[in-house]
């Protein structure tokens, strides 16, 4: 199984959520959201969100047609594995 990485702002990130959840008909049975709202999703060191996804949800309808427009806007940065590993905020423990 295969994924992609992806990094936007704040906002952006939850615009996608809404237009997803809403193109989904989320919240359903099935689930209460596309992926993690931003309070309980991966951030940045500098503050941005990340979201890794599988390839085959990413590649697939509505979704597909988002990313492609938001790429092409500079509003979503597709990012290598290792860039987003690298980038994940590290929490201080204690």
């Amino acid at each position: 199984m295969t994924h992609r990485f992806f990094i936007a702002s704040e906002t952006v990130y939850e615009q996608a959520r809404a237009a997803l959840d809403a193109a989904f008909g989320y919240p359903s049975d099935f689930a209460k959201t596309s992926f993690s709202p931003a309070s309980e999703g991966v951030r940045a060191k500098d503050g941005r969100m990340l979201l890794g996804v599988r390839s085959d949800w990413a590649d697939a309808e509505p979704a597909a047609s988002m990313l492609a427009q938001m790429l092409a806007a500079g509003a979503v940065q597709e990012i290598t594995a290792a860039e987003y590993e690298a980038a994940v905020a590290v929490a201080p423990v204690g």
